[in-house]
């Protein structure tokens, strides 16, 4: 056997049956890792991530260590199946929602027609508020406008145009000496 020098560099023939270098912790996953449905914890961090939208939140949720909680929540994330799951509960969630929201429309049609069969018109405007309210429509607007109408000047104040502004009394403002 021959004696080699310790230089700190390896000769290319000194690392002949040296195992292989390990992989960098940040290449991307094996692919064949990537086959075949998520294990119990990967399905708990997908629900924990829809509730949360919070990466190392929904890791240490899904039973992931305290301190290893981001670097497992960023790397479920790039996790194609992961990705995929998730799109489906939010896609479920969306669907369940949707459905929730007819039928409180529905209820809510009824609860109008009772109240204008009635004649209970405060409760009638309120049941079609609330359905506003459900389908999205927003009354921002017509409170925006009551506000602009109070906004109107009063008093001495001029308008715009020059005028003398205000509840303006026929005959000239002037009052009645007492």
């Amino acid at each position: 056997m021959e004696k080699q020098e310790l230089t700190g560099w390896a000769s290319p023939e000194s690392m002949e049956g040296a195992p292989a270098p390990r992989p960098c912790d940040f290449a991307p996953p094996d692919p064949g890792s990537l086959d075949g449905p998520l294990n119990r914890r990967q399905e708990r961090f997908c629900y924990a991530f829809v509730q949360t939208a919070n990466a190392a939140e929904a890791a240490e949720d899904a039973g992931y260590s305290w301190r290893a909680r981001r670097q497992q929540g960023w790397r479920l994330l790039r996790d194609p199946r992961i990705r995929d799951r998730i799109a489906e509960i939010q896609a479920e969630l969306a669907r369940e929602k949707c459905h929730a929201r007819d039928t409180l429309l529905g209820k809510l049609e009824m609860v109008y027609l009772k109240a204008i069969e009635s004649g209970n018109l405060p409760a009638a405007a309120r049941a079609v508020a609330l359905q506003a309210k459900l389908a999205g429509i927003d009354a921002a607007p017509a409170r925006a406008r009551r506000r602009e109408v109070a906004a109107v000047p009063t008093g001495n104040a001029a308008t715009p145009d020059g005028a003398p502004g205000g509840a303006a009394v026929a005959g000239g403002g002037e009052s009645d000496g007492m």
